[in-house]
């Protein structure tokens, strides 16, 4: 590997605690977890801290993504209510989540579901969500339940979280024709961008059945009414090799990044042989050009792209997996980070700042644990 892409690896946990990295800001602030449970943040200037959790979840939750403000989105264990007519009836789920900064409490952001007014405490939820990504304006984007066990993609203004009803159901924006008739249509949006643009996924029906499909969801800000935009599976259209394909990030010029898989609905069965896509328009679709399991995570404003590489067995164990770096304007595709990193193998590459910096899930060689990083080149 080229010297550029030899790397100073900074960890976001103490020493002796596993943990993960899901994103970071262009500042270099990390966010994840450590020991599998408790959400976590960590400053290059302030070390890591463990972030405040709902207080029904006994401390557990995951910090997904980080703006430039420092706002951090992410879930949190919550008990949640499950039974329109029976307050009484609560069962485990999470929620969707805002801290505004590390040193603050959570905003509970609710789902798309609130609860009638009957017998309930007032502006509450049913049901369980996350929260995936929040642009540096604070809006926010994830996915909520509308159903038990069926969740929809949302967005949400973050400079409004304390108005009722604020999460906006964006599945209303699948065009009618390609609708499931008969079953219902479970979506996700993972990232937006400061423009106002979502990467989001939702079910579709193909002759062939249902399909995990990707969609680009142009300015919800505007005041014009956004248009959506369906990015094709690999190898090109819905086919029966590739047939489904989901999104992960996008940057501010839209291209949007994420993964191409074959077998059954990822609702139903975890997905299979997924390849690493790169959604631009133009171009058309591409691919990293191997054939293994490949997924592309993260992307930054100047079209550098990481995600992991790995076995077929990487779809269950990370240990399988190589955290890799696409960057067009130093020497393209570069199939393993840990080439840069002694002492530590980059299992996944989880988000690429516009300062190149990278965050990711690593083994270190020496406690021999997985933990997040903070890559540097």
């Amino acid at each position: 590997m080229p010297g550029h892409f030899s790397f100073t690896v900074t960890k976001i946990s103490p020493d002796g605690r596993t943990s993960r990295a899901f994103g970071l800001n262009d500042g270099g602030v990390v966010v994840g977890d450590v020991d599998g449970d408790f959400p976590w943040v960590f400053s290059p200037g302030g070390g890591g801290r463990q972030l405040q959790a709902l207080p029904t979840s006994a401390g557990k939750g995951v910090a997904l993504r980080v703006n430039n403000a420092g706002a951090i989105v992410g879930q949190c264990d919550a008990i949640v209510f499950d039974n329109a007519f029976n307050p009484a009836s609560t069962t485990q789920g999470t929620r969707a989540v805002l801290w505004a900064n590390a040193a603050t409490a959570p905003k509970d952001l609710g789902t798309l579901l609130p609860t009638p007014p009957l017998g309930f405490p007032a502006n509450t939820f049913f049901g369980s969500s996350r929260a995936n990504d929040i642009n540096n304006a604070g809006h926010i984007v994830g996915d909520s339940e509308v159903a038990p066990g069926l969740e929809h993609p949302f967005f949400l203004d973050g400079t409004a979280v304390g108005i009722p009803l604020a999460m906006r159901d964006l599945d209303v924006f699948v065009p009618l024709n390609l609708r499931p008739v008969f079953l219902p249509r479970p979506g996700s949006a993972s990232a937006l961008n400061d423009n106002g643009d979502i990467a989001l996924d939702a079910a579709i029906d193909d002759a062939t059945g249902i399909v995990a499909q990707a969609f680009l969801l142009n300015n919800i800000l505007g005041p014009a009414i956004p248009f959506i935009t369906l990015l094709q599976a690999l190898p090109g259209g819905l086919g029966p090799t590739l047939r489904h394909s989901i999104t992960a990030d996008l940057n501010v010029n839209k291209d949007v990044v994420g993964a191409s898989f074959d077998g059954v609905h990822p609702a139903v069965v975890p997905p299979l042989n997924p390849r690493a896509t790169f959604f631009r328009i133009p171009p058309p679709a591409a691919t990293v050009p191997i054939p293994v399991i490949c997924r592309a995570l993260g992307i930054n404003d100047a079209g550098a792209i990481v995600g992991s590489i790995g076995s077929p067995s990487a779809i269950v164990s990370t240990s399988n997996e190589r955290g890799f770096l696409i960057d067009p304007a130093h020497g393209g595709f570069h199939a393993d980070l840990s080439l840069g990193t002694p002492g530590f193998t980059i299992l996944r590459a989880t988000g690429i700042n516009n300062n190149g910096q990278i965050s990711a899930i690593a083994f270190d060689q020496n406690q021999q644990i997985e933990v997040g990083v903070l890559l540097t080149p």
